[in-house]
């Protein structure tokens, strides 16, 4: 087909569509014209049901076409000013909270991921939250003759091993308890205040120290009381001992915390005991560390995060 017979066909083509739309026009005129005269010829009959049917299908057919040009034309717009609204209304958000603020909910957001990654180590044992019912552990029994959980075997090993190797004596205490032994501990620190005290106020005295049967942190194999070899006694206990510093100040590299801080005592509830260390994993230590937080605090702030 050369290019003169496409022009033709072309020409044809537009000739045909024409005369199709001339006589499409002339027929809906045609019908236009007839209902207009009925519309007119009912009106003055004083039928005026025709004019309000037209009159409501126009209405309808102009919502319809707007709608439908909006949909098309104006749906860009509207998702934009509902994108930039949406932008606006967490920039609004953001510039309420101050820098504070936003610090504490980074760090409680640290301490919730910390927290979902070694659940099970971090049960919070204390005078309101008791060893949970059942609770078990996997038992291993150290050189000492005493008991741990053997999930922080490695990282004990890890720390007496770093703590000898500095030049320091160490000497384990005590570790996992049962609730008999807890009670036996417990009786005699309440007898040490019985001479001056009343019952009542020498258990209270008591609990400072030594927690109930239930309530011991020793239950969960996690706890271990670790001293310089030359402390004969907790109550001459020397926190400026050089291997007593050492485990201190180190601890929390190899997963362990000090349980009982000294500037902590309003909120654990339990007097300074810097001989007891908790094994939380090296994560959580880490961050309770550099964070200066007590394990009560550590749990709060992952309670905190849940609440934005």
């Amino acid at each position: 087909m050369d290019k003169d017979e496409i022009i033709l066909k072309i020409k044809r083509f537009f000739y045909i569509l024409s005369k199709k739309t001339k006589k499409l026009y002339k027929k809906l005129k045609r019908i236009i014209r007839k209902y207009i005269r009925m519309l007119v010829r009912h009106t003055k009959a004083g039928d005026y049901t025709i004019l309000v049917y037209s009159i409501l299908v126009l209405i309808v057919a102009i919502f319809l076409i707007v709608s439908i040009g909006k949909l098309i034309f104006g749906g860009g717009d509207s998702s934009k000013e509902k994108t930039e609204a949406t932008t606006e209304e967490i920039t609004t958000e953001a510039n309420l909270i101050s820098p504070e603020e936003e610090a504490k909910r980074n760090l409680a957001l640290q301490c919730k991921d910390a927290y979902d990654k070694n659940k099970d180590l971090l049960v919070l044992v204390n005078q309101d939250n008791p060893v949970p019912e059942n609770y078990d552990f996997e038992h291993h029994t150290l050189n000492s003759g005493f008991e741990i959980d053997k999930r922080m075997l490695d990282d004990l090993r890890a720390l007496l091993e770093a703590c000898n190797s500095s030049g320091f004596e160490y000497n384990i205490i005590s570790a996992y308890r049962s609730k008999e032994t807890q009670q036996e501990l417990f009786d005699e620190e309440v007898a040490k205040y019985s001479d001056n005290l009343s019952e009542e106020e020498a258990k209270k005295e008591a609990l400072k120290n030594v927690q109930l049967p239930g309530y011991s942190e020793h239950h969960l194999g996690l706890s271990i009381d670790i001293t310089s070899v030359d402390t004969t006694s907790l109550e001459n206990f020397n926190k400026n001992d050089m291997t007593n510093k050492w485990l201190m100040d180190n601890c929390h590299n190899y997963g362990f915390i000090v349980r009982y801080p000294e500037d902590k005592i309003d909120i654990t509830g339990i007097s300074f005991e810097p001989w007891h260390y908790r094994y939380v994993g090296k994560e959580v230590a880490s961050i309770m560390k550099i964070n200066k937080l007590s394990f009560e605090e550590f749990m709060d702030m992952v309670e905190y995060s849940k609440t934005f």
